[in-house]
């Protein structure tokens, strides 16, 4: 029975790599579009919307997953940099709330068993449409402490609006999982203390494309 077992798990693997090979030796010639078999993680969360990549041809890659409550926003999304892995979360934030975190720290786990890795952010930054971790200077000049409000706004730019954003994020040791949680930060809106469910994220193959100026 085992050996029937890891059979049927060495072909079912094996097809799926088949797959994927099969796709990429289609797409070879579409240059400049380069296909990239790759592991991906897939965000889920009870009553989250999945926000996916903004490239055209990646659009089938989860980019993170946004929850709403009391009207605040989060997205919360795995990222890399400098091949570090990274937890980021981004509050958009209508006018006239206030938003304010309940500690600095957040928690990532494979199971309630296991140990548990802190997620330390260090600061709230501002930012109009984006942030990555060891910003550059001009964005840090715009840094709140961990524990000062957040408030909310509309900001307007040729007739174009959008809500204020800040910014957490956090460099983190991934475990050798195909499967993972992390529980982000409770935070207050207008006072009202929000805990917001813990998100999974999920490894799976898949095939991402590099596309010039995209």
């Amino acid at each position: 029975m085992p050996m029937t077992i890891g059979l049927a798990t060495w072909m079912k693997n094996s097809n799926r790599l088949l797959q994927v090979l099969v796709i990429c030796s289609v797409c070879v010639s579409c240059a400049p579009i380069i296909p990239i078999p790759m592991r991906h993680y897939y965000p889920e969360v009870e009553g989250g919307e999945i926000i996916y990549d903004q490239c055209p041809i990646n659009r089938h890659l989860p980019y993170g997953i946004l929850l709403s409550d009391h009207g605040v926003r989060t997205v919360t999304r795995l990222g890399i940099h400098k091949k570090k892995p990274y937890i980021e979360v981004r509050f958009e934030i209508p006018e006239r709330n206030i938003v304010k975190l309940v500690g600095a720290t957040g928690k990532l786990f494979v199971n309630q068993t296991d140990p548990i890795t802190q997620l330390e952010f260090q600061g709230i930054y501002r930012a109009p449409f984006f942030y990555v971790i060891d910003s550059p200077d001009l964005i840090r000049r715009d840094t709140l402490e961990i524990d000062e409000p957040m408030v909310g706004e509309t900001n307007e730019l040729n007739g174009t609006s959008w809500l204020a954003s800040y910014w957490l994020a956090s460099y983190v040791e991934l475990p050798d999982s195909e499967t993972f949680q992390i529980v982000l930060p409770q935070f207050t809106v207008n006072e009202e203390l929000i805990t917001l469910p813990s998100i999974r994220f999920d490894r799976k193959w898949v095939v991402g494309f590099w596309v010039i100026n995209c």
